[in-house]
């Protein structure tokens, strides 16, 4: 009943399913920097929780700069994933489509998480539930 009563409130309230997806994705960028730090066993910045999503964004892209750097000084990867830190614009000062945002910061971690789990000596080391 309740479960019935929460996919209604989604489905009633579209922004509100867009911030639930938009909360979704960030979050899973966070588990993709776990599961690469863990599997180049480097150590990385707790994940900082509550704020806004957009400092939540922010917080993230800063975690990936740290684990990228770390890597990068030890493992060979693609040339992309080592080009440096990440810094959009908006990372300064927010844009005005989050969800804009939220897909350029998935190419750069996405491709990097990838290319890390690629390596990885157990190709479990990268599920992501």
């Amino acid at each position: 009943m309740r479960l019935t009563v929460l996919v209604l409130a989604l489905i009633a309230t579209p922004a509100f399913a867009d911030d639930l997806t938009a909360a979704i994705e960030v979050g899973r960028f966070g588990v993709m920097l776990d599961q690469a730090a863990a599997i180049e066993q480097v150590a990385l910045p707790t994940a900082a929780t509550g704020g806004d999503l957009y400092g939540q964004l922010v917080a993230t892209v800063g975690r990936f700069n740290v684990l990228a750097g770390q890597v990068c000084r030890k493992a060979e990867l693609p040339a992309a994933d080592c080009a440096g830190p990440f810094e959009p614009a908006w990372l300064s000062s927010r844009g005005p489509d989050l969800n804009a945002m939220i897909d350029e910061a998935g190419g750069r971690i996405g491709t990097f998480w990838g290319d890390v789990c690629a390596r990885a000596p157990d190709r479990h080391s990268c599920d992501i539930e």
